[in-house]
């Protein structure tokens, strides 16, 4: 069920319109091969990408794009301590980040020279801004609510559906 609902989470954050790429896909990734196991995050991975792809479009970048996902996969099989929850999606996203627009600019959309590459690179820099900032949300995010979740779920329901004491009357 866990599955379903992070694909969910991945799929309407990208069908949604949002500044480009400010999506969970990424996070969620990460949180997914830690949580979980590479197999679970890769199967959400392909599934987010190629169902949102479905409506958004495939393109002449798809391939490197999805190949750029895959660092999201490894970074969270990364995560060891507390430090390496924060560093994980920075590792994802600059693996993206590179891996993505090189295959922007072998496509053909910048000149094939090192100077061209160095020029796709710094136009993609707002999108990496993005892409960070929505990593480390989504990841961090998605581990602190399952902390809470976890802390307070055996301590006489989850702290929303906690009863609370009633209250005490005054006598007059």
């Amino acid at each position: 069920m866990d599955f379903v609902y992070l694909l969910i989470l991945a799929v309407i954050s990208r069908l949604v319109p949002h500044p480009a790429n400010l999506a969970a896909v990424g996070g969620l990734t990460i949180f997914s091969a830690k949580r979980y196991s590479i197999w679970f995050a890769l199967a959400l991975l392909i599934c987010a990408m190629v169902i949102t792809d479905i409506f958004l479009g495939f393109g002449k970048t798809t391939f490197w794009v999805y190949s750029g996902m895959l660092g999201y996969v490894f970074a969270g099989r990364l995560i060891s301590n507390k430090a390496s929850y924060f560093y994980a999606p920075i590792i994802g996203s600059v693996f993206f980040f590179l891996v993505s627009n090189f295959g922007v600019w072998i496509e053909g959309w910048y000149p094939m020279t090192f100077a061209g590459l160095m020029t796709c690179y710094i136009a993609a820099i707002p999108f990496f801004q993005n892409t960070l900032i929505s990593d480390l949300v989504f990841c961090l995010g998605a581990f602190a609510f399952v902390a809470i979740y976890e802390k307070y779920k055996y301590r006489g329901g989850i702290l929303w559906r906690r009863k609370l004491p009633k209250p005490i009357l005054m006598k007059k």
